[in-house]
This record gives C-alpha cells, structure tokens and sequence, in this order.
C-alpha cells in the first residue's frame, strides 16, 4: 500500500504542476486527483480480518478480530497471535494462543485453553488461520467458535460518492459557464 500512496503522492504533484489548459481542464484535473484520492482512502481503510465469535455456557460470549495474515510468535505448543481491545471477565487479554494438534489444538488466552481442532496451518513461512464453526472443550464446557472471514467487496462511502457528484457538478457548470462565454463573444460580433 505504501507503494501505491508513493506514486499517488508523485501524481499528484503532476495535476497541480502543469500551468496549461484552460478552465475545464483545470476541472477535469481537479475531480481525478479527488477521485484517486478517495478511492486510495478507501482501499487503504479495508483491512482483511477474521472475527472470531465464542459462546459458551451461562451466556457467554466473547467477540474480537484478527488480520488473515497476523504476526506470530512461533512456542513449543504452537503460536501466539497479539489481540487488541479483548476484555474477557473483566481481564484485558492481549494475547490470544492457537495450539496445534500435538497439545489439544483449539485456542487458550490467558492460561485457559479451550480444546479442540487445530485452527490453522502453517505455510511458506506464514500462519493461515481457518475458518467455519468448531466446537471447543474446557473441562466439558462445550463452547462455539464461529470464525468468519471478514473479507468486503469494496464499496463507496457516502462521502466519496458526495465527492465525486460534486465533481461532476462542478465540471458541468465550469463547461456552461464556458459555453456561455463563447456564445456572447459569437453574438457580440457584427459585420462590417
């Protein structure tokens, strides 16, 4: 993404650099730099995540994300994936431990684990978490995970969309503003 927002950055310089062309020229320069613009914002907010949803007995429930590509740290039971904003019975988890088969499988955080599947697999050097509803055990509480893949289709905000109407309205009056002065100028003219 840094890459993208870099040539972005060096485009730009070239909409407002060049002095030539009149005013709708101007226009049509203006409404792509705020369209690129608001089309790069809006790639760069959607992040691929995971939403992870466990219920268990006496209702309850414990709702947080992670990325589909998360940073890890590699133990000898299997891998440590850091959460943020997890709060679970009062306790701020930050931390949340994915087992592999070997060990139980399932997920633990702060040093409870709740058995079952391994939930992900290792490959070429990156961790790939699994999805779909699994049951997990601690101590014959069953619990339910449902992980869902919170991959979205790309859709405009309703800013991005006000901002490109206004862009087009805009290139429109600049073009009958433009088409009026050449009218009078035509009009004005008599013959001699």
């Amino acid at each position: 993404m840094a890459e993208k927002l870099l040539i972005f950055q060096a485009s730009s310089t070239c909409f407002y650099g060049s002095q030539g062309g009149g005013p709708l020229v101007k226009a049509i320069r203006s409404a792509v730099f705020v369209l690129v613009l608001s089309c790069l914002s809006g790639i760069a907010a959607k992040a691929d995540t995971l939403t992870y949803d466990l219920t268990g007995p006496a209702g309850f429930q414990a709702v947080f994300t992670l990325p589909q590509d998360p940073t890890f740290t590699a133990t000898s039971f299997g891998y440590i994936v850091p959460v943020t904003g997890l709060t679970i019975y009062s306790i701020p988890i930050t931390s949340i431990d994915f087992f592999n088969t070997a060990n139980g499988g399932g997920i633990g955080a702060d040093g409870a684990q709740l058995a079952g599947k391994q939930l992900y697999t290792f490959t070429s050097g990156s961790l790939v978490l699994s999805t779909g509803t699994f049951t997990l055990d601690e101590y014959n509480a069953l619990f339910t995970l449902t992980i869902t893949d919170g991959k979205t289709t790309p859709t405009p905000e309703p800013s991005t969309v006000w901002l490109l109407a206004s862009g087009l309205a805009g290139l429109a009056f600049v073009r009958r503003i433009g088409s009026r002065s050449a009218t009078r100028v035509v009009g004005d003219q008599r013959p001699s």
